[in-house]
Order: structure tokens, then C-alpha cells, then sequence
């Protein structure tokens, strides 16, 4: 009997061991992540479609990291932005993020991390998808794209 209690107590004290550790390098390793992670990428493109479904082009712009600035004028992203009305009309339930694709040093794009998220949403005279890329910029995501259309996007088309 005295056995079998000292290796149910050994068990439990390995159990408990083990289940620490594990806690701790989970901590540490959520928490080297949580800024970069899936989630917050999402975040930042939920919060700029925000923008986009309240006609905010400019405030989109101005958020936009300095390599979607070099490539589009303020005035020319505003009036993309603002077109995105009179195609898919007004948003009528909620989006539902699809896809998530992520890229490092890809070719054709500046050095660093990328992602892009595809949402689907219905709205007024279409169902209609849209996808926001943002870049990993030293300590949080910054949006560097939009795109919008109706019915399913065609693939690998090339960021606005």
C-alpha cells in the first residue's frame, strides 16, 4: 500500500510538473506573439473596413503605412473608397472574415511580413467580399491594401 501511495504521490508531483511548465512556456510564447498574432491582424482589418463602411477613405489613407502612400495618392484612394458604395450598396449583415494568407519577403513586395484577410459580407445590391493586407511594422500591423467587389474574388489579383 505504501507503494502505491508513493507512486501515486511521484505521479502526481510529475503531473504537476510537467502541467507548470508547460503553463509557463505557453505564457511566454502567447505573449512574444499576441501583437503579431492572426488576431490582431484581423483587428486591424475589421477596424479599417469600419472606415471604409462609414465612406472614411481619408482616415484609411492616413492609417495606411508609407508603402501603400507611395503608391496611391490620398485623393485617388478616397474616391476607390467612396466607389465601393454605388457597387455593393450598404453592408446588411455582419462580415465574416474566410481567409487568412500570410507572407515573408514575398517577391514584388517590400522586405518584411505580410498578411491579407478575405471577408464576405452581404450588402444592399450584391453579396460582396473584401480584403485588407497590412504589414507587420516593427511593433503592430498597418494596413497597405484594399480591395472590394462582388460575388467571389478572382484569385491572386494584385493589391490596390
Amino acid at each position: 500500500m505504501t507503494t502505491a501511495t508513493h507512486r501515486d504521490l511521484k505521479s502526481s508531483l510529475t503531473l504537476r510538473l510537467w502541467a507548470m511548465a508547460m503553463a509557463l512556456m505557453l505564457s511566454l510564447g502567447v505573449s512574444a506573439q499576441t501583437a503579431s498574432s492572426a488576431d490582431a491582424a484581423i483587428g486591424v482589418a475589421e477596424q479599417w473596413l469600419g472606415l471604409a463602411d462609414a465612406d472614411q477613405g481619408g482616415a484609411m489613407w492616413d492609417q495606411s503605412f508609407s508603402f501603400m502612400k507611395e503608391k496611391e495618392s490620398r485623393t485617388a484612394w478616397i474616391t476607390y473608397v467612396s466607389a465601393k458604395k454605388s457597387l455593393l450598396g450598404t453592408r446588411v449583415a455582419p462580415r465574416v472574415w474566410a481567409v487568412m494568407e500570410h507572407d515573408i519577403n514575398k517577391a514584388g513586395l517590400p522586405p518584411g511580413e505580410f498578411a491579407s484577410v478575405l471577408f464576405y459580407a452581404p450588402f444592399a445590391n450584391s453579396r460582396g467580399w473584401e480584403k485588407v493586407a497590412v504589414y507587420w511594422n516593427k511593433d503592430r500591423w498597418v494596413p497597405v491594401g484594399y480591395l472590394y467587389g462582388t460575388g467571389q474574388p478572382a484569385a491572386q489579383q494584385p493589391a490596390k
